[in-house]
């Protein structure tokens, strides 16, 4: 009995393997890979979009300086160009114009295009979004449609993202000729604009001046600093100012006529710092600024008034002079009261000799000018 019930399971065990049974368990069918979800896909295409739109205005930025760029060079090889003399500077000259300007015309090309393109995008970006969250009653067709509206954009503007190329077969670039007549015209119509803008200046000037002639000889003073040149009658005028101080220092002429009435002046400072140079007539009126008798009076110990005499020293400023003729040096050398001449450069010892015949206290000049008049007065 044991050996008949050995028998039997043994038989169990080795059934499956002689009727080709595996005792393993079959193989499960693998899953297949997660789609992703239609609104997943187009939500990824906008951040395409976002992202193209990101790159499109940086490079944008960059193209604008480039034009900046080649246009401060086209300026600057245009000013070598009208020095240069050597004919084959300038063809290498004008082969660097073409260069330039073949880029600046891609660069307006891509920046019309680059101008327009973020603002489609992000209004585009904007449409897309809005569809997306109605995508749920949307039809499988339509999304496709979306979808490949969106990939069209992505692919019409990512050329533009792209670094800048010249193709000089589609470029038309000017032959050295046109930009040598070009700049003849530009250089002839500057110099018309200098002309006009330096005209209009000056009858401003003068209609600005002879109002505030006017103004000074109806006794109002409040803008002669303002004047750049004066009268002899709107000197006349300023000798009767009123004060200690008078600046004219925005005055770039002065006429013998006009110095003549401001020799009358009472006051003791007179600024004409705006003067670059002297006619000796001139020089020889302001040496006449005389000091004026002054009378000081105090209240008595006991009674009345105790009065005294004194002399108000003139102050002259010609520091704008650089030059001093030696007839100038000569007038200027007899003015009685304190001149500066502090912007005087080298001088003629036949100059400098007039000048160091005053007292150094009466005379402010440059260091290098007192050395000179130093060792003029050793060789004495």
């Amino acid at each position: 009995m044991k050996i008949k019930t050995l028998k039997i399971m043994f038989l169990l065990l080795i059934a499956p393997y002689m009727f080709g049974c595996d005792s393993k368990q079959p193989e499960q069918p693998k899953p297949s890979p997660k789609q992703e979800k239609p609104v997943d896909l187009l939500k990824a295409k906008l951040g395409e979009i976002k992202t193209l739109r990101q790159t499109l205005i940086a490079k944008q930025h960059d193209f604008i300086s480039k034009k900046e760029y080649f246009q401060i060079e086209i300026e600057k090889i245009k000013q070598e160009l009208i020095e240069e003399q050597e004919q084959e500077r300038i063809d290498n000259r004008l082969a660097n114009i073409q260069e330039c300007d073949a880029y600046l015309q891609e660069l307006d090309r891509r920046l019309q295009i680059l101008s327009r393109a973020p603002d489609k995008l992000y209004s585009l970006e904007r449409s897309f979004n809005a569809k997306i969250v109605m995508i749920s009653l949307m039809y499988e067709t339509e999304i496709n449609d979306l979808k490949n509206q969106i990939t069209k954009i992505i692919k019409e503007y990512s050329p533009e993202a792209a670094e800048l190329v010249i193709d000089k077969s589609k470029i038309n670039l000017k032959s050295k000729d046109e930009i040598l007549n070009g700049l003849k015209a530009e250089k002839e119509e500057l110099s018309k604009k200098k002309v006009e803008l330096l005209n209009k200046k000056q009858e401003e000037e003068k209609e600005k001046n002879s109002q505030i002639w006017e103004e000074v000889c109806n006794g109002v003073f409040f803008r002669i600093n303002q004047l750049t040149e004066i009268s002899a009658e709107s000197a006349r005028c300023l000798s009767q100012y009123d004060d200690e101080t008078l600046k004219l220092d925005n005055l770039t002429t002065l006429s013998p006529e006009a110095a003549q009435h401001l020799a009358g002046w009472d006051g003791v400072h007179l600024y004409l710092n705006g003067l670059k140079e002297l006619s000796p007539e001139t020089a020889k009126y302001l040496a006449e600024l005389k000091s004026k008798r002054v009378q000081k009076c105090t209240p008595g110990r006991f009674w009345g008034e105790d009065c005294s005499f004194y002399y108000n020293s003139k102050h002259l400023y010609l520091n704008g002079l650089i030059m001093l003729s030696r007839d100038n040096a000569k007038y200027l050398s007899q003015f009685k009261g304190t001149i500066s001449l502090q912007n005087l450069t080298d001088l003629s010892e036949d100059t400098v000799v007039f000048l160091a015949k005053r007292d150094d206290n009466r005379t402010k000049l440059s260091n290098n000018i007192k050395q000179k008049i130093d060792e003029i007065r050793k060789r004495r």
